[in-house]
């Protein structure tokens, strides 16, 4: 509710458009801010699993559920 009334207070000053823009911009900001955390808690998994090769993080499906059947 709080995103409908800031919207609706910002569009009395200002274009849709340029609202939609800075709201997708700040998305990526905010997205490449989570960028190094994850990254640093994926290596520290990797480090901290003697199961996992190197490498595996990278990976295709690495740690993620597949059509194989299970054991």
């Amino acid at each position: 509710m709080f995103g409908y009334l800031l919207g609706g207070l910002l569009l009395e000053v200002t274009e849709p458009r340029p609202l939609i823009v800075g709201c997708g911009a700040a998305g990526l900001l905010v997205l490449l801010g989570f960028v190094g955390p994850v990254r640093r808690v994926v290596r520290a998994e990797c480090a901290r699993d003697p199961r996992m090769p190197a490498g595996a993080a990278s990976a295709p499906g690495a740690g993620l559920a597949t059509s194989v059947a299970a054991r």
